[in-house]
């Protein structure tokens, strides 16, 4: 029920104001845009956090956003698993954080289930798509307080992370050093691996820089590639965008 989603979704994002439920201003938001916004030039990626108590809500959850935006193909759906990104709270959150192997069980139940949104996993079948954008040369975060950085996962995790700032006239003043270690690197991985045109053999430089792994650095996608697959195959034969 729309009751239970929201229920769900607040209690994981809470608003500052207790009383102010986050997803109703979201969806609010949403059907804000469809009805008073007539240009058709931009899409809107509805991306989706879940953890082990909503694996088994996706069935309401793709009953109502079909409900809303079945009409309207500028919104299109992503899923992925809510993960550790470090801080405190998520000591008190880990038990519900979805493993590898869960991850199997949420995409049988997207497949499963006869409403289709359109996902947009095509998108990750692209040369390159599958490699983080903090490895491209033209991509920075840039904070309220001027500060530049690479990954939107690293502010509070790895404050060394930070490879720049503003100037007072607005100009990017870099760490040439630090920002280099971010590009991507082709070097990372195993020469075999049928996946690396995809995810350029670099899917998380932040694990390569600061974890130090070699390993298991791999996109969610490879790892679920057969289910990505089914769900390619049912959102109205997504494949022939892929040719």
């Amino acid at each position: 029920t729309v009751d239970g989603l929201r229920d769900t979704h607040d209690s994981q994002r809470p608003h500052v104001d207790l009383k102010v439920s986050t997803y109703d201003q979201i969806i609010n938001n949403f059907l804000s845009i469809k009805q008073h916004i007539r240009s058709n030039v931009f899409r809107i990626t509805v991306r989706s956090n879940f953890s082990k108590p909503m694996i088994h809500r996706i069935a309401e959850y793709k009953e109502t956003f079909y409900s809303l935006f079945k009409d309207d193909k500028r919104f299109q759906f992503f899923i992925r698993p809510v993960m550790d990104w470090g801080g405190e709270t998520i000591e008190s959150f880990r038990s519900n954080l979805i493993e590898s192997k869960y991850m199997d069980e949420l995409y049988s139940e997207i497949i499963s289930n006869n409403n289709e949104l359109p996902f947009i996993y095509g998108d990750f079948m692209s040369p390159g798509c599958g490699a983080c954008e903090a490895g491209k040369m033209n991509y920075y975060i840039i904070t309220t307080d001027g500060n530049i950085y690479k990954c939107t996962c690293d502010f509070a995790k790895y404050p060394e992370a930070k490879i720049g700032e503003l100037d007072t006239n607005g100009n990017m003043i870099l760490n040439n050093t630090k920002a280099s270690q971010w590009l991507c690197n082709f070097k990372t991985c195993t020469n075999d691996c049928f996946y690396s045109p995809i995810c350029f053999k670099d899917a998380c430089p932040s694990r390569r820089i600061f974890d130090n792994k070699t390993t298991d650095r791999c996109p969610i996608e490879k790892r679920n590639l057969s289910q990505i697959l089914c769900i390619l195959d049912k959102d109205s034969n997504l494949f022939q965008s892929l040719l």
